[in-house]
């Protein structure tokens, strides 16, 4: 204030000067007792005084001012978007620039698995989930398709070696022959499909093709082949065709000629000539 400005200033009222003497806290009073409402004197009991009351509020203010508020029922579309921004949600499911990991070739997502991992993307979108949160929530998952990969080949191995042992146990030194035999048959009647099949397919965490009773059914299946006859009924393996029959008739033949039984091979010679004049029209 100038000394103009000071000159020309109302001096105090004395009854004003009184009444700012009355209102301010005499020496060594407490600064609280101004303070009727018993929430707020509680709230400043916890402060050792006035200073400790101002950095708080200015403290709070500051919070305040960095806070995210939610925008209200009639923001608009770009309110919303800019909040959405600054939690870290991008704009669109591309912005997740998700990346998958490392998986093994019979994990990694086929084209209709990789739009179910789009339909997510989609989903966490529209629930707002962050960069973070979306890819968190992916890796999770072949995270755990990894894992209980890895516990169904234990399971599968640990049911192959079961099985081995019990058939050891119940077929002695037949064993190595029987399951020939087993995997001869399945290759008469099914070809190589029907090996994919009994591979593919597991039952009591045991695959098909290692399952003692199904090994036990072909074996004996094997064992007619081999001894009595070819055992191939009209379209035998279902739909075989007429040259899929040779071909199974074939390597029966050769198997029966590396196990050093010349008669079954034979008869499979001769139901492989028959059967090559039916087609041929020959016969």
């Amino acid at each position: 204030m100038s000394e103009t400005e000071q000159e020309c200033a109302p001096e105090a009222a004395p009854q004003d000067a009184a009444a700012a003497a009355q209102d301010a806290p005499a020496e060594g009073a407490d600064w609280r007792e101004a303070i009727s409402d018993a929430r707020l004197r509680a709230f400043a009991d916890r402060m050792a005084g006035p200073a400790d009351a101002v950095k708080m509020a200015y403290d709070l203010r500051r919070k305040l001012s960095r806070a995210l508020t939610p925008p209200g029922k009639d923001a608009d579309a770009e309110e919303i978007r800019a909040f959405r921004r600054r939690l870290g949600v991008p704009d669109s499911i591309d912005d997740y620039g998700y990346e998958r990991p490392a998986l093994p070739d019979h994990l990694a997502p086929d084209e209709a698995g990789a739009a179910r991992e789009r339909a997510f993307l989609e989903h966490a979108l529209e629930l707002g989930l962050t960069r973070e949160q979306a890819r968190g929530v992916l890796d999770w998952h072949y995270r755990m398709a990894v894992d209980l990969d890895a516990h169904l080949s234990r399971e599968l191995a640990d049911g192959r070696a079961q099985s081995e042992a019990a058939l050891r146990r119940e077929w002695g030194g037949e064993y190595e022959a029987k399951l020939a035999a087993a995997h001869r048959a399945a290759v008469a009647f099914g070809g190589a499909e029907m090996l994919g099949f009994l591979n593919d397919l597991s039952v009591e965490g045991v695959r098909l093709a290692d399952h003692p009773r199904l090994v036990r059914a072909f074996a004996e299946a094997g064992r007619r082949l081999g001894e009595d006859s070819v055992f191939l009924p009209d379209g035998a393996g279902g739909d075989a065709t007429p040259e899929e029959r040779v071909r199974d008739l074939r390597a029966a033949k050769q198997d029966a000629l590396a196990r050093g039984d010349r008669d079954a091979a034979q008869r499979l010679d001769a139901e492989e000539r028959d059967l090559w004049g039916e087609i041929t029209g020959a016969g």
